[in-house]
């Protein structure tokens, strides 16, 4: 009898559970910390979320989630052509085998949480997102919103308030004991709380211990209007997209997370409530960017599928029911604009690889590039409306935070479509017609609301991304200049205050008057004047802003006057006499007299110069004041910038004799 008992469980256990109570197990096991749980119940939990056959979460699932795909990955070892033929099967028999033995370790099981994370989070987000308001409220009731910690305040400890009063009571003649015992017996003990006194009745008590309980079961569950509504939960729930803790490629390429990402993205678009689900987008975006940055091969793939998703042509009429008039629909289609231009500014930013940025050049030029000129339109109209204020008067420019982040998305989009344009597409057409980008930025508006936007906020501190893309962009050809010196108002507005000598933007106003013919002499000014260290990395800018102008320049003469070129080649001369050398060779003896000798060099450590130096410097640093300290640190910048503008110079010059940049 009892041989034929575990002769049954044996051939059970053989025989495995069914998928579904695997998955049911592997929910239970989540639901507490550090769960102990198997590939195979892990395999099937996952297949049920990818399915959509399960769509409950809950907060405690997904901290428990996101504390085992944030483990470290173990160590896998080189991939045979075996094991590439099985993946392309796509068989998930490693993923679901948990044979007899020991518990596979937390490391080894990584891969499969991240994979369960994903699914979780985004077949979730795209069930709430296409169900009835009503019926997602309901999905999302025990997804808790996490309550705001309360700032820290710095607080003076029992023995710092005991040693304030002595101060006190020595300053005012005080017996200085009497206020210690004074302050002392103010201070609560850890134990003096609020307690229940024991001598109540027993109803009493009860109806207690039930008023507590309600309170804390309400402080846990989910409330619509303390949250924020759906908008608010599907925020909490977006937070988790994380590529830290989706980084598998089984999540990728298996489960295909960039396709669902791309259909979670345009339900967001299609809700009627899609202005308020901006942050959703934005986290969906943000993730599909960052496995683009970490794997390149999904560009080509994964950006257009993003872009369709945001119904960046239609403008996402389809299915956009709450769009009511249009200027709703208008501000709906500015807003995924938006989120198409911030994520494809991110990966210009982020992408290394010459083909990719190729690739990507491509896709602004074709798609987003109208996109970005309609942006700045719109904001330039609504800027000179603003100045107007109604009256017809002209008032002074005045633009907001967010006006400055709308103006900075396209002017980058623009600045990297100019520098990363081919060779072929920066030269003149056939009979000396328009190239590609001359014909890109004035087909649609695009370098006039640049040029608009330029007479408005020439000076404004915080435009700086139009500042430079509206001088690379007319840096490429001559034609450009002369059409943005020919709007009323340009020429003054590049010789504003804030443009010239001494201004905040006196970089622009010199390079402005090289493209205006006005000779390079503020500009070889502003190169010569690299005496003080805390002048170059301003340096470096302009020889960086310099180099680009020079990239994508195609004039037949050079760029810069014989001016220029002899100021680039004295600051070469100057940054390495400079910088070269130590930095404690630039201090004088009475900067640090205890940690320098007489020569400049460490007194007390000549047989380990390595120590001695490291030695020096500290007491270098404990023996000056704040501003010597400052003066240190700009010496240092100085130092590390120094061989990026030599190099900087060295192309400048060597460039400027062919007059011209890209070869490409």
């Amino acid at each position: 009898m009892l041989i034929d008992a575990i002769q049954d469980a044996r051939a059970a256990a053989a025989k495995g559970k069914p998928a579904s109570q695997l998955a049911e197990s592997a929910w239970d096991k989540l639901q507490f910390d550090f769960p102990v749980l198997g590939q195979d119940e892990l395999a099937a939990l996952v297949e049920e979320y990818a399915s959509g056959k399960r769509r409950a979460i809950s907060t405690r699932f997904l901290d428990t989630l996101r504390d085992s795909a944030g483990a470290p990955m173990p160590v896998q070892p080189a991939c045979t052509a075996g094991d590439a033929a099985a993946d392309d099967a796509g068989t998930t028999q490693t993923a679901t085998a948990a044979a007899g033995g020991d518990q596979p370790s937390v490391g080894t099981l990584v891969p499969l949480y991240q994979q369960l994370y994903a699914m979780a989070v985004v077949e979730t987000l795209r069930s709430c997102l296409q169900a009835p308001e009503e019926a997602a409220l309901e999905q999302l009731a025990e997804l808790q919103q996490r309550p705001a910690e309360p700032p820290l305040v710095a607080e003076d400890s029992h023995l710092e308030q005991l040693l304030t009063a002595a101060a006190d009571a020595n300053e005012e003649g005080l017996d200085e004991q009497a206020v210690l015992q004074h302050r002392a017996s103010q201070q609560e003990d850890d134990d003096s709380t609020s307690y229940e006194p024991l001598d109540q009745p027993a109803a009493v008590q009860q109806h207690h211990h039930q008023a507590e309980l309600a309170t804390a079961a309400g402080a846990t569950t989910w409330d619509a209007a303390r949250c924020g509504g759906l908008p608010q939960q599907l925020a909490v729930l977006a937070g988790h997209l994380s590529y830290h803790s989706m980084a598998d490629a089984e999540i990728w390429r298996r489960l295909r997370l960039m396709h669902r990402l791309a259909a979670c993205l345009a339900a967001v678009r299609q809700h009627p409530r899609f202005l308020e689900l901006e942050e959703v987008a934005q986290q969906m975006l943000r993730l599909a960017t960052d496995r683009i940055v970490a794997s390149p091969i999904e560009l080509e793939a994964g950006l257009p599928a993003m872009l369709a998703a945001l119904a960046l042509t239609s403008g996402g009429s389809a299915g956009s029911t709450a769009v009511s008039s249009a200027a709703e629909h208008a501000v709906a289609a500015a807003a995924a604009a938006e989120l198409a231009l911030a994520a494809t500014v991110a990966l210009a930013a982020q992408l290394t690889s010459p083909t990719q940025r190729r690739w990507l050049w491509q896709e602004v030029h074709q798609q987003l590039l109208p996109l970005a000129a309609k942006q700045l339109e719109t904001l330039q109209v609504a800027l000179a409306r603003q100045a107007r204020g109604g009256t017809g008067a002209q008032a002074p420019p005045s633009i907001s935070r967010e006006q400055l982040y709308r103006l900075a998305l396209p002017c980058q989009l623009v600045y990297f479509f100019v520098l990363q344009a081919p060779g072929a597409a920066l030269v003149a057409g056939p009979g000396g017609g328009a190239s590609r980008v001359q014909d890109a930025v004035l087909r649609g508006g695009l370098l006039r609301s640049l040029v608009l936007l330029f007479v408005q906020l020439a000076g404004q501190p915080g435009a700086e991304p139009l500042r430079c893309a509206l001088l690379l962009t007319c840096a490429a050809a001559q034609p450009l200049v002369e059409w943005a010196a020919a709007v009323p108002g340009f020429v003054a507005a590049a010789a504003a205050g804030q443009l010239q000598p001494g201004g905040e933007s006196q970089l622009h106003g010199a390079l402005w008057q090289v493209l205006l013919g006005s000779g390079g002499t503020q500009l070889a000014v502003l190169l010569s004047d690299a005496e003080s260290a805390s002048t170059v990395p301003a340096v470096y800018q302009a020889l960086q802003l310099m180099a680009d102008m020079q990239a994508v320049s195609r004039r037949p003469q050079p760029l810069w006057d014989a001016g220029v070129d002899a100021a680039l080649r004295g600051l070469s001369t100057l940054l390495r006499e400079q910088y070269s050398k130590p930095r404690l060779e630039q201090q004088t003896p009475a900067a640090a007299p205890a940690a320098l000798g007489d020569d400049g060099t460490s007194a007390k450590y000549d047989d380990h110069a390595g120590e001695g130096l490291g030695d020096a410097q500290d007491a270098l640093k404990l023996g000056v004041g704040p501003q010597e300290q400052a003066e240190l640190m700009a010496q240092r910048r100085a130092q590390q910038l120094q061989p990026a503008c030599l190099k900087l110079i060295k192309d400048l010059v060597q460039r400027q004799v062919g007059g011209g940049g890209k070869l490409d």
